[in-house]
């Protein structure tokens, strides 16, 4: 029983910070850009690697408070090497580069940065000495509740998260199909010299509306196939404007033209 509510208030410790960490990126962004975005890898308010980071600070590096030298340069050390191999293997399994830092001194491979290192690391003295006692006091006030109140809200919260988790491996499939599927329909027009008078890859919402004319126009079956074929394709990649927007530097290794595409269309919506 004791190791299962300690693991549960490491769960709820790793659900506390990553909630903090999606504050503070929409606070960021929100100071940024002067509009809301979701900056959850998650579609909920969780950004589950600050919570990685927290329980690994928490967890394995609490004892060195009293040292915030010592506590600064081993948590920005630690949060670095989680957050390159979050990236890696983001990369890895979705051929996408999430987050690029490449465009400043004192990087690594684009995923790490030395000022974002420096950052995890104050915010990991910062978190020792006046967030982790909150944390603490709360869960402390949540098991005196009872071990049965505990237990509901860990268990609650650990299959909110899960499904959030699977909806979000869901959308991350779909994104790469979208990406293929609209490489395929620009691919199945590149020969075609009819379709440059309507098809644009910098406006595909235009060459949407366009060719729906032109099917209204001629009444052709192969008009009529093209709008339904890139009408499905645009509805279905609505997903990916979260995604887009919450990571604006991504980059695809293999439909890299196709994001950029996409990408363009939402800035435009944006507007």
């Amino acid at each position: 029983m004791e190791s299962l509510i300690y693991l549960e208030r490491m769960f709820l410790t790793f659900i506390a910070y990553s909630f903090l960490g999606w504050i503070g990126e929409v606070v960021y962004c929100f100071i940024l850009d002067r509009r809301f975005t979701n900056r959850g890898f998650l579609h909920g308010p969780l950004c589950p690697v600050y919570g990685f980071g927290g329980v690994l600070v928490m967890y394995g590096l609490l004892p060195l408070a009293e040292n915030p030298a010592a506590l600064f340069a081993l948590a920005a050390l630690a949060t670095s090497v989680l957050e390159y191999a979050t990236g890696w293997a983001l990369e890895t399994l979705f051929s996408t580069k999430w987050w690029d830092y490449s465009r400043y001194r004192f990087q690594l491979h684009g995923r790490v940065w030395i000022v974002n290192s420096a950052l995890f690391g104050l915010a990991a003295v910062l978190s020792a000495l006046f967030i982790q006692p909150q944390v603490v006091a709360a869960l402390d006030r949540l098991s005196g509740l009872g071990a049965r109140p505990f237990h509901l809200t860990a268990a609650v919260l650990l299959a909110l998260f899960l499904s959030d988790f699977a909806l979000t491996l869901r959308a991350l499939v779909g994104f790469r199909l979208r990406l293929t599927a609209l490489e395929s329909f620009a691919e199945s027009l590149r020969e075609n010299l009819a379709s440059r008078e309507w098809f644009n890859e910098l406006d595909l919402a235009g060459s949407l509306a366009r060719i729906r004319e032109r099917a209204r126009a001629d009444r052709s079956a192969l008009s009529e196939r093209l709008a339904l074929r890139l009408g499905t394709l645009l509805e279905r990649s609505r997903g990916m404007k979260r995604l887009i927007r919450a990571f604006p530097t991504m980059r695809s290794r293999r439909h890299a033209h196709q994001l950029e595409l996409f990408q363009h269309l939402y800035r435009r919506a944006k507007k």
